[in-house]
C-alpha cells in the first residue's frame, strides 16, 4: 500500500476527495475513540485492582487510574464535537454512552482476573496510547506535510510526495493566518488511533473464553483502523501514505508493547488469571 501511494497519493486522493461524506465525517468524528476507550479502560483497571496492602501503591494507583480516566472520558466526549454538525446534547449524550459501556464492560469483563495481570494489561494500553501519540505528533511535526484539502484550495503550496519532509512556504502561510493544522498530513493521527482498536485483544488473558474470538478482535481493531484510515482520505486529510504509515506506527508500537509486557511464558504461570484456575477445578470435579 505504501508503494500504491508512493506512486498515485495525489491521483487516488483527487479521485475519492469529498469532504461531505457521510462515511467520511463520522470517521473523522467517532474514528479516534480508541484511544480514549483504551485509557478508560487502563484507568479503570488500575482503580479496580488498586493494591490492598501497600497504601503508597493504593494511592497512586487511584490518582494515576482517574487521571487516564478522566482523559479518556474527555477524548470519548469531545473529539465528535470537532466533526458533527448534530446537536451538541446529542453527541454529548452519545459519549456518556460509551464512556459508561466501556467502564461497565470492562469490570464485568475483568471480574475474576488477577490484580497483577490487570495491572500488566492497564500498563500495556497506557503505554501503547502515550508512545503513539507522542511519535505521531513529532513525525507530524517534522515532515510538514501539506494535507489534500488545502492543496485543492489553494494555488500557495502544491503537492509533496511522502518521502520529501518539510513545506518552505509553511511559516510565510501561518504568519499569513493558515492553519498549522494543514501542513499536518504525514501520518495520519486519526488512522494511528484508530488502528489501537488491536488492542481488544489486550483484555483476552482477563478472561480465559475470549481466547477463542481472538481473531475475530485483531480483526475486527485493524477493520475499523482501515476504515478510519480510507475515510481520511475520501474528506481529504490524508493521503493514503499518511494512512499506511498511521497504522504500521501504531501496530509495530501493539507488538513491541505486547512482546515486553506479555512474555510467551506468562500464559503458562499463575498470573494468567483465576478463571483458568477456576475452569481447571471445575474440570477436575
Amino acid at each position: 500500500m505504501l508503494i500504491i501511494g508512493s506512486i498515485w497519493d495525489l491521483q487516488i486522493s483527487q479521485a475519492l476527495y469529498n469532504p461531505r461524506n457521510p462515511l467520511g465525517i463520522f470517521g473523522a468524528a467517532y474514528g479516534e475513540l480508541p484511544a480514549g476507550m483504551a485509557l478508560l479502560v487502563a484507568g479503570t483497571l488500575l482503580i479496580v485492582f488498586r493494591s490492598r496492602e501497600r497504601l503508597g501503591v493504593r494511592v497512586g494507583q487511584v490518582v494515576g487510574g482517574g487521571l487516564l480516566y478522566i482523559v479518556g472520558a474527555g477524548m470519548v466526549l469531545y473529539l465528535p464535537t470537532r466533526y458533527l454538525s448534530w446537536p451538541i446534547l446529542v453527541v454529548v449524550l452519545t459519549g456518556v454512552v460509551i464512556v459508561a459501556a466501556t467502564s461497565w464492560g470492562v469490570v464485568v469483563l475483568a471480574r475474576g482476573a488477577s490484580r497483577r495481570l490487570a495491572i500488566r494489561v492497564a500498563l500495556a494500553l497506557f503505554i501503547v496510547v502515550l508512545t503513539e501519540l507522542i511519535l505521531i505528533n513529532i513525525i507530524k511535526i517534522g515532515w510538514e506535510r501539506p494535507r489534500m484539502r488545502f492543496i485543492s484550495e489553494t494555488d500557495a503550496v502544491g503537492f509533496s510526495p511522502w518521502w520529501s519532509p518539510g513545506t518552505p512556504e509553511r511559516d510565510a502561510l501561518v504568519a499569513g493566518g493558515v492553519e498549522a493544522e494543514e501542513f499536518k498530513s504525514f501520518p495520519s493521527g486519526h488512522t494511528a488511533n484508530a488502528t489501537l482498536a488491536i488492542m481488544t485483544t489486550a483484555l483476552i488473558p482477563l478472561r480465559a473464553s475470549l481466547e477463542k474470538w481472538s481473531n475475530l478482535l485483531f480483526w475486527g481493531g485493524a477493520v475499523w483502523g482501515i476504515y478510519v484510515g480510507f475515510s481520511r482520505i475520501i474528506v481529504g486529510a490524508h493521503f493514503v501514505s499518511d494512512t499506511v504509515v498511521g497504522f504500521t506506527v501504531t501496530f509495530v508500537i501493539i507488538l513491541i508493547a505486547y512482546r515486553l509486557i506479555f512474555p510467551p511464558s506468562l500464559s503458562e504461570t499463575e498470573e494468567y488469571g483465576n478463571l483458568d484456575r477456576e475452569q481447571s477445578k471445575g474440570t477436575q470435579q
